[in-house]
């Protein structure tokens, strides 16, 4: 199935469901990754601990946590999808300033670039048209 593709969804809603129960029967997803043969990417994982008390997020950070052997860090925010989601997920203050901090960061990329630039000459509108259009017009045939 291609990304985007309509069925995406749904797919990604019974795959997510199938894990969930898994997870909380057994406790380990890495059973479920081989039983249905893929495999996750310890490198591109993490475990975050949120709506937790502090002492569970203590526990949470001393664990060591694996996936298919390889491990995986403990993070206070993680990017998902783009979107920066941290452990108060409710605010959304870490994703709006990154946002900012790249349009800014673009911005003067683009000032950067046009620094030499004095902007389109005045001419009038007929001038312009008339370089436009009349220079594309198929000769006559006659040599002058």
């Amino acid at each position: 199935m291609t990304q985007g593709a309509v069925e995406s969804p749904w797919l990604y809603s019974n795959f997510i469901d199938a894990l969930a129960r898994e997870l909380k029967e057994a406790g380990v997803a890495s059973n479920f990754a081989r039983r249905n043969r893929f495999q996750f990417n310890g490198k591109k994982s993490a475990v975050m601990s949120f709506n937790t008390t502090a002492a569970q997020k203590a526990r949470c950070k001393v664990r060591r946590w694996k996936l298919f052997g390889e491990k995986v860090k403990v993070t206070s925010s993680y990017v998902y999808l783009g979107a920066i989601v941290t452990e108060d997920v409710t605010s959304w203050k870490a994703h709006v300033e990154e946002a900012i901090a790249l349009a800014q960061r673009r911005s003067n990329d683009l000032l950067w670039v046009c620094r030499g630039d004095k902007g389109l000459r005045q001419c009038p509108c007929s001038n312009r048209w008339c370089d436009r259009f009349l220079s594309t017009q198929p000769s006559s045939g006659v040599v002058q």
